[in-house]
């Protein structure tokens, strides 16, 4: 048997289809063990890398006091209507409704972070800050660590433990690397609120693709 024989194309499918951002389902009172953390990022760092060189750091935060600094900083960020013109954003784009429910889970995430068994941020060595990098620089830097995070969700799913792509926190990124004691020339490139999700019977979401897909010339 060959090694495309060997794949299950369907269960294959179905983790890359119903690997949802998770907010308000995530069950924080489960515990999560660590090696279910530890196993993921193995698959994750299976992912291609620039230069097929791995420069990527992953911060994995557990401890209470630390996680209660983090949701401190965040509920900051979103306190006396600092979000506000985020969801107004959304709302220019995919109207009131989706602005209004995803306000209400990013709310929910909010208001329980510090109950998240762990926070994950995945970083990418660079010497030279990505402020102060070119876009083309910038682009090899991002695509270097996005696949391997990506993966990295794709592996929780597959283990019924859920999450979403947020980098909020980053808007304060030198008090994040503070608290957390992110190396100097680590880049974080997002934060994971990891835990359990509550049920796993997440479903594809309806979406065209004739409008966005252009052959040759558009």
């Amino acid at each position: 048997m060959t090694s495309t024989e060997r794949l299950d194309v369907a269960a294959v499918d179905y983790v890359l289809s119903t690997t949802r951002s998770v907010r308000r389902r995530l069950d924080f009172d489960r515990p999560l063990p660590r090696a279910v953390i530890e196993e993921a990022i193995k698959v994750a760092v299976q992912a291609p890398t620039g230069g097929g060189v791995p420069r990527w750091h992953w911060y994995v935060i557990d401890d209470p006091g630390l996680k209660q600094q983090l949701a401190d900083l965040l509920q900051a960020q979103f306190s006396n209507g600092k979000g506000d013109g985020y969801f107004e954003m959304i709302a220019s784009v995919s109207g009131a409704e989706h602005a209004e429910k995803l306000r209400v889970s990013t709310m929910h995430l909010v208001d329980n972070y510090h109950r998240l068994p762990y926070i994950v941020i995945p970083t990418m060595w660079n010497p030279v800050p990505l402020g102060e990098l070119d876009s083309y620089a910038s682009n090899l830097v991002y695509g270097s660590i996005m696949p391997a995070a990506w993966s990295f969700l794709l592996a929780l799913r597959a283990r019924g433990v859920g999450s979403a792509w947020t980098a909020g926190s980053l808007q304060q990124e030198d008090k994040v690397r503070e608290i957390v004691g992110i190396d100097p020339d680590h880049r974080p490139i997002a934060v994971f609120p990891v835990a359990y999700t509550i049920g796993t019977d997440f479903k594809p979401v309806a979406r065209e693709t004739s409008s966005i897909v252009h052959w040759n010339r558009a």
